[in-house]
Parts: structure tokens; C-alpha cells; sequence
């Protein structure tokens, strides 16, 4: 078993961003680390290095890290799915007042509309080869907003999951 086999049990989120295939997210975690160590040298390279070398005192101190990680992505979890709640309550609170505001709406029309034809499109017409990269580049794009506008519509599976851990909670106090 490698060092970072042993060490992803201690702290997995940490590991997997820092050893992971996206730069943003191994900056992210090398430098939460060297801050909390105080290391000066925040970049992955140089935490990737220093990880081996730690004590046991310090990989209990990783581990407490990982939890202070994991809550604050927990937090910028809460504040994304708060944020899309309370744009659905406005458009609520406003249709009671009596006034629909159809922009959203609309928008979420255009928005289904223009990735149904351009799902079509891709099959009906041929890509220049030159264009094929950025043909696809922007379907991807517009399937990420088809995604964002379903969650805003319909809730999103991490709003499921705390609406179902709340209920769940409040089911075993009522026991």
C-alpha cells in the first residue's frame, strides 16, 4: 500500500483534491493546508512533499482539517442551494402579491428550446471538422444551463438530500 492509500483514510477529500486532475481544486487544498501547518510554501508540489513527513500528531491535526474542509464546502454547499431557494420564494412571494413576473419563465422557454434544436442540429447537419471543438464546446455550455435551470425549477438532488435529512430528523424526535 502507497502513502497516499494510507493517508486518504485519514483525510480523503483533502487527498483526492490535492492528487486529483484539477488544478483549481489541488491549489485549493495545498494552500488550506500549508496554512493550517504554517508551512510557507502553499503550492501542491511542495504540501505533496511535506505530507509524507509528517508525525502522528500531525496526522491527527490532518485529520481535524479534513473536518474543517469538508465544512466549508459543506457551508459553500448550503449557500449555492439557499441562494437558488430564495430566488424561487421571490418569484413566489411576488405571484402572490400579484404580480408574474415572466422573464424566468421565458427565459427557461428559450433556454429548452435553443438545446432541443441544437441537439437536432447535431444530427441532422454535418460539423465542419475546423468548427467541431467549439460546436461542442457550446452544447456543453448550454446543457450546463439546461441543468442550472431544472435545478432552479425543480430543486436540486443536494436540496433533496437536506429536505430528506431534516424530515428524517424531525421523524426521530417525534419517536
Amino acid at each position: 500500500m502507497s502513502f497516499w492509500d494510507d493517508i486518504s483514510g485519514l483525510a480523503p477529500t483533502l487527498v483526492a483534491a490535492l492528487t486529483g486532475n484539477i488544478p483549481a481544486a489541488a491549489a485549493s487544498a495545498a494552500a488550506f493546508i500549508a496554512k493550517q501547518f504554517g508551512w510557507t510554501d502553499p503550492t501542491p508540489e511542495s504540501v505533496k512533499k511535506q505530507l509524507p513527513t509528517l508525525t502522528a500528531d500531525q496526522l491527527i491535526k490532518l485529520q481535524q482539517i479534513e473536518l474543517q474542509f469538508q465544512q466549508l464546502s459543506n457551508d459553500s454547499e448550503d449557500m449555492e442551494l439557499g441562494d437558488s431557494q430564495d430566488a424561487r420564494s421571490t418569484k413566489v412571494q411576488l405571484a402572490k402579491m400579484g404580480y408574474y413576473e415572466k422573464t424566468t419563465s421565458n427565459l427557461s422557454y428559450l433556454i429548452f428550446i435553443a438545446f432541443c434544436a441544437f441537439a437536432a442540429c447535431l444530427f441532422i447537419f454535418p460539423i465542419p471538422k475546423e468548427n467541431t471543438q467549439a460546436v461542442y464546446t457550446l452544447f456543453g455550455i448550454l446543457g450546463t444551463v439546461m441543468v442550472w435551470m431544472c435545478g432552479f425549477w425543480y430543486g436540486s438532488s443536494t436540496g433533496s438530500k437536506t429536505k430528506t435529512n431534516i424530515l428524517q430528523s424531525q421523524l426521530d424526535k417525534s419517536k
